[in-house]
């Protein structure tokens, strides 16, 4: 790689958001957790949830009128289909080299708060 810089290659890496939501997101990953919580009747997580899935399923909850359960890792793909990997995986992210290289402050709220604004439990 070092090679390519010599000739006025530049690279970057850039990491996808394992969840993005707004209020336009009808069939992302945050519906399907939904969707699975709805059919369910209890918003799922894996062990001890880390934080903040554990708060995500407590958000969808909530916005749904069901419980929230840690389930096992043994568990997850039954229960959660295939996220049911994902969910358990500790994968810290945070936006805080792009706010500090380019100067990017987030304008919408985070996904709790987005969760709690209640779009995302209308039907229809």
């Amino acid at each position: 790689m070092t090679g390519l810089a010599e000739h006025g290659v530049r690279s970057s890496v850039v990491r996808l958001p394992p969840i993005v939501h707004s209020p336009l997101d009808h069939h992302g990953f945050v519906n399907i957790l939904i969707g699975i919580a709805r059919q369910a009747g209890v918003s799922a997580y894996v062990g001890d949830g880390g934080i903040p899935f554990r708060d995500i399923a407590a958000a969808i909850g909530r916005g749904l009128g069901v419980s929230t359960a840690s389930i096992s890792a043994a568990d997850a793909t039954e229960r959660l289909a295939f996220l049911g990997p994902a969910v358990g995986v500790d994968n810290p992210a945070s936006s805080e080299v792009t706010r500090k290289t380019l100067g990017w402050e987030p304008a919408h709220p985070g996904l709790l708060d987005d969760l709690e604004q209640g779009h995302y439990f209308r039907r229809g």
